[in-house]
């Protein structure tokens, strides 16, 4: 928020794991920056033989969703001149154990504290 104040934007990025075909997956890093002037978007160019481009269009954080944009050719010409939409496919993980981490995280710090104070008397 601070650097909105100054008048700066701020700055959300998405991290992608992208793959064409079966090859090997790409990482990719679509920004949305938000500030004064607007929302500006700056879109990641995906992986294949096409110019295609995904983008970071909206972050809707109290629910963790976001909306990404697909740029590019709308079909592709496939065998016998049929036109093939693109496909998307999407997996969203949550980790579960992520709390149990948190809650031994928590538990080494107070213990380490324990000692810390009996070691100090």
């Amino acid at each position: 928020m601070m650097g909105q104040q100054n008048g700066q934007g701020v700055s959300v990025g998405a991290d992608l794991l992208v793959s064409y075909k079966n090859e090997a997956a790409v990482k990719l890093k679509p920004v949305l920056t938000m500030g004064k002037e607007g929302n500006s978007a700056k879109a990641a160019r995906l992986p294949g033989p096409v110019d295609a481009y995904v983008s970071l269009v909206k972050i809707q954080a109290s629910a963790g969703n976001i909306v990404l944009a697909y740029e590019g050719s709308a079909a592709s010409p496939g065998k016998g001149g049929e036109k093939t939409p693109p496909a998307f496919i999407a997996e969203v993980s949550i980790k579960p154990g992520m709390t149990v981490l948190w809650l031994g995280t928590f538990l080494i710090l107070v213990g380490g504290s324990i000692g810390v104070v009996r070691r100090w008397r």
